[in-house]
């Protein structure tokens, strides 16, 4: 498949970083990186998370320095815990329905 690390910091967030013929940059030696959350307290469950400011999707075609540089960023970022998410998820859904007329 190639090669991936996954990576997880105090903050409950993380990274996913892959390199392989099938991953954005891959098939160029680059790096593909998606933040992630933890779901519970156990490393092991996460899921890819769309909702930080550093991005809200996947960054493709990193060198090892760019992977470098974003790892920093998801460390520096605030500590959430899951239900943190599920509050700051509910928030967003209701936001944004608001913003395109269907208030809950």
């Amino acid at each position: 498949f190639g090669q991936r690390v996954v990576l997880m910091f105090p903050n409950n967030l993380g990274a996913s970083v892959v390199r392989s013929e099938f991953s954005y940059g891959g098939e160029n030696g680059l790096y593909e990186l998606a933040v992630i959350r933890r779901t519970d307290s156990d490393e092991r469950e996460w899921v890819i998370t769309y909702d930080t400011p550093i991005t809200n999707d996947v960054e493709g075609w990193l060198t090892p320095e760019g992977v470098l540089d974003l790892l920093a960023q998801i460390e520096a970022l605030p500590a959430r815990t899951p239900l943190d998410w599920q509050a700051y998820a509910a928030a967003r859904e209701a936001r944004l329905a608001m913003l395109l007329g269907h208030p809950e």
